[in-house]
């Protein structure tokens, strides 16, 4: 379950930039933020998540 969100503005000001926005959306690609820390303190959610990400 998320603890906290985040938005954030996302400026699309030249043909460039709507052209990569509409490709990443067409890859079904996921946004993670670079500053993005996440604690886990859940053994099973540790476990599930390196099952699936091997």
């Amino acid at each position: 379950m998320a603890t906290e969100s985040f938005y954030q503005d996302m400026v699309i000001d030249t043909r460039e930039a709507a052209e990569r926005l509409e490709a990443l959306l067409e890859e079904g690609s996921t946004f993670i933020p670079s500053d993005l820390e996440i604690n886990f303190n859940d053994p099973e959610i540790i476990r599930r998540f390196g099952e699936n990400y091997q």
